[in-house]
């Protein structure tokens, strides 16, 4: 036990400095990148721990998640401070000898957190798609009387609110920094991991190679937004009934199993032993489990329209 202990509380500390040493090389980096915002050579980049260790793509995805909630957060040390608090949560408990439970309370308080992350980040592209059917049709406006598109976003970024204010004024910034505008545009198309606006900025990109009249080619692309907003509305309505009779599947399955270890007698004797308390737990799992997984699958499935 004492051992177990000594370990967790070294771990802890390693975790605690490691910790600090990244927050001070995250201020520096922000320092940096405001000295260098009007340079135009890229910028160096850093070391990175998770890459070297081979989870890079966590930290591309957690950076994604991070990025799309809004929050102006480095990734790698958001999962390092996480971790120091768990690591912090479960010596706690060992020390108070509730081990187990600690184990619990750190796995359900990760989900949670992650989940909820997730949640919002999928809520703020829903959120950003919409305002975006609606910028486009502002920008044709524009381009019908002068045929600057770059003109066309900056006026546009005043009618319009978060998050997609943020991005059109990351396209202006990027532009006035030395980036060319279908770079920004590029990179806009790969942030929103939207395919509506990946097909905007596609027929941006090809019109201004062609020499084509983008202000016409603008105003078709808006129409065909509009268009696909309604259909991924009607999507959404009958994705929204099937949500409605799985919860009304799992109300009448959790009173069925209820009553029925109510007015039983032998249920109760048999769930206070182990087997029994284990069993419990594996069946709400399993249908919490079941049940995330199809509302994950349908708002997939209705953001990817």
């Amino acid at each position: 036990m004492l051992l177990l202990i000594s370990f967790v509380a070294s771990l802890a500390f390693v975790t605690s400095i490691l910790t600090l040493y990244l927050f001070r090389v995250y201020k520096r980096q922000q320092i940096i990148k405001k000295m260098e915002r009007q340079l135009v050579a890229p910028k160096e980049k850093k070391f990175s721990i998770l890459e070297m260790l081979g989870y890079n793509d966590l930290v591309i995805k957690t950076q994604n998640i991070i990025s799309n909630v809004g929050l102006n957060l480095d990734a790698e040390n958001f999962l390092f401070t996480v971790l120091l608090l768990d690591t912090l949560a479960v010596a706690g408990s060992i020390i108070l000898q509730s081990g187990y439970w600690g184990l619990v309370i750190v796995f359900g308080t990760n989900f949670a957190l992650f989940y909820l992350l997730n949640d919002l980040a999928e809520r703020k592209k829903r959120k950003r798609v919409l305002q975006f059917a609606e910028a486009a049709q502002d920008i044709a406006d524009y381009l019908k009387v002068n045929n600057n598109l770059l003109n066309a976003i900056e006026k546009t970024v005043d009618s319009i609110e978060n998050p997609l204010r943020r991005d059109f004024e990351k396209i202006v910034t990027k532009v006035y920094s030395g980036i060319s505008l279908m770079e920004a545009l590029k990179d806009f198309a790969r942030e929103s991991e939207s395919p509506i606006i990946e097909t905007w900025v596609d027929s941006m990109i090809f019109s201004t190679r062609m020499k084509a009249d983008i202000s016409q080619t603008s105003e078709i692309i808006s129409t065909k937004i509009r268009k696909r907003i309604m259909q991924n509305r009607k999507i959404q309505a009958l994705m929204m009934q099937t949500k409605s009779t799985v919860y009304a599947m799992i109300l009448v399955m959790s009173i069925v199993m209820i009553g029925t270890i109510l007015n039983t007698p032998d249920y109760m004797k048999i769930l206070q032993a182990p087997t029994g308390k284990m069993a419990i737990a594996y069946t709400a799992t399993s249908y919490f489990l079941t049940a995330l997984y199809i509302f994950r699958k349908i708002d997939k499935m209705v953001g990817s329209v």
